[in-house]
């Protein structure tokens, strides 16, 4: 898709005060995206740094682990996303001094100090924090984070009875130790289950009778699980299918690529972020990543590159448009998102990285990018489409996933770029219009 420069008259202010203004606009003005919950997969929109430091009320982690894939590729993924030994061991040691706490939660008081070394009984694991008892005759029951764990790993010779295994998709519980038996359960979601008697368990061939989480008992063979010894202390699995690896331990860095749940994977290190949960008046309590704005991550974000107009006029163009508020401010999506202020040199803007977007820019000079929209002439970007927002107003009509949208034109239909239509392809489907009259906080089709 390929749109000619719009060229409108400028709005009263004079385009010599704006472009002045342009240039003078801060870019320290950060803005982060939002989420309903730490593990969520979508955003639900962006907001400024500032606002929400001022809005938090509460503070959460989660960790990181730097894996390699078996081709020698790096990336990062969730620590709810990946598969570790500590997740199948029933005892960890812990790697340093730590406070016990009731719940999870870093602003509850500590119920007691647990010393390191000591020997834990693991009783459940959620996101980045473990459920523990300590050692007899204190048996006292609470919540560490999970990066103060050290797993246990059973004897290689020890009998799995008891022990928790992982169970791939798709795995198959006969009711009898013949795989031409009864079919008691054909398994659909990956996920944990726990022995209960095993026949000779060091032949990959040799069967076990396991329990899933879901209650169902019944017969597989030893080489369709994963156990703790089979991981050891630096192998890893992804919990699912199209896990995302991406190039930094933030939700929203560059996706290197997608890890099926059974490509074995390498803990290389781990790093632990930090969630800020803040109150706003409009969209109530969001989950937004608190990072230090001078780390290398951030730093390579706001890495800019530039490029002449010969050069850029040499790639394919999907997408261009003129800013009717200043003539001279232009966009450009040709693998990447461009901006000039002189039709000269152009700047890549990091954010949107290699990819295509289409561009609208409203009356009074707000300027959408696909999901995106920038109010400060492109010096920084916040996301306006809710995709929880509009995927749940979708259904109405059909049942959709964010994964199958394509924003494929934007069309702001007021000056100010309240009232905007968006033109979306589901899948191989037809096309599909919807309506926001306040800017993507709500939405109806068309």
């Amino acid at each position: 898709m390929m749109r000619h420069f719009i060229r409108k008259q400028p709005r009263f202010i004079p385009w010599v005060l704006s472009f002045f203004l342009l240039i003078i606009a801060p870019n320290s003005i950060k803005a982060a995206p939002v989420y309903l919950r730490i593990e969520s997969q979508f955003q639900s929109g962006h907001y400024t740094r500032s606002l929400l430091v001022n809005r938090t009320k509460k503070v959460q982690v989660q960790r990181w682990f730097q894996v390699e894939t078996k081709d020698k590729n790096l990336g990062w993924i969730s620590e709810d996303q990946l598969l570790n030994a500590l997740k199948l061991c029933s005892q960890a040691r812990l790697l340093e001094s730590v406070p016990l706490r009731s719940e999870r939660d870093l602003d509850i008081l500590p119920k007691s100090q647990i010393t390191k070394d000591s020997i834990v009984s693991i009783l459940e694991i959620r996101g980045s924090w473990a459920q523990v008892r300590t050692a007899p005759p204190l048996s006292k029951t609470g919540w560490l984070l999970s990066e103060s764990l050290n797993a246990v790993l059973p004897p290689p010779d020890a009998a799995l009875d008891n022990q928790k295994v992982f169970i791939p998709r798709n795995t198959t519980l006969y009711a009898q130790t013949v795989r031409q038996g009864k079919i008691v359960e054909h398994v659909s979601t990956a996920g944990l289950g726990t022995v209960l008697r095993t026949f000779a368990a060091k032949d990959p061939k040799g069967w076990l009778e396991v329990r899933t989480q879901g209650g169902a008992r019944g017969f597989l063979l030893r080489n369709e699980v994963i156990t703790a010894s089979d991981l050891g202390k630096t192998g890893a699995h992804a919990l699912n299918d199209l896990t995302a690896l991406r190039s930094a331990p933030l939700p929203y860095s560059h996706l290197s690529r997608h890890i099926h749940h059974a490509h074995p994977l390498k803990i290389i290190g781990s790093q632990t972020l930090r969630w800020g949960l803040a109150r706003l008046s409009e969209s109530g309590e969001v989950w937004w990543p608190i990072t230090n704005e001078a780390s290398d991550i951030e730093r390579e974000i706001a890495h800019r590159e530039s490029i002449s107009t010969n050069d850029l006029f040499r790639r394919k163009i999907f997408d261009m448009a003129s800013s009717p508020a200043i003539p001279s401010l232009k966009f450009v999506s040709a693998q990447g998102v461009f901006r000039t202020i002189d039709g000269k040199e152009w700047t890549k803007i990091p954010v949107f990285q290699d990819k295509n977007y289409p561009i609208a820019i409203a009356g009074l000079g707000s300027i959408f990018v696909g999901p995106f929209v920038s109010d400060d002439h492109g010096e920084t970007f916040q996301q306006w489409i809710r995709w929880d927002t509009l995927v749940a107003s979708m259904k109405r009509i059909r049942h959709v996933s964010p994964k199958q949208l394509q924003i494929q034109e934007i069309r702001p239909e007021d000056p100010a770029g309240r009232r905007v239509v968006l033109k979306l392809s589901v899948g191989t489907e037809a096309l599909i219009k919807l309506v926001t009259d306040d800017q993507g906080r709500s939405w109806r089709p068309l």
